[in-house]
């Protein structure tokens, strides 16, 4: 019926775990983002500068 239809081979379960794990984890990481852009935006208010990025080094 339609001749240029093009198949696409089935996903074995260890590669549908891996993408999953790996969208979880960008949803995560895209979510820690969410909190924590407001939290220094509050905290500015406030006269509290805080570095971007999750990691803050500590002396």
């Amino acid at each position: 019926m339609r001749p240029t239809m093009r198949f696409v081979p089935v996903k074995s379960e260890e590669t549908q775990r891996a993408d999953m794990v790996f969208q979880v984890r960008e949803l995560l990481i895209r979510q820690r983002t969410q909190a924590i852009n407001p939290l220094r935006g509050h905290l500015a208010e406030f006269g509290q500068t805080v570095p971007q990025g999750v990691a803050i080094p500590r002396n």
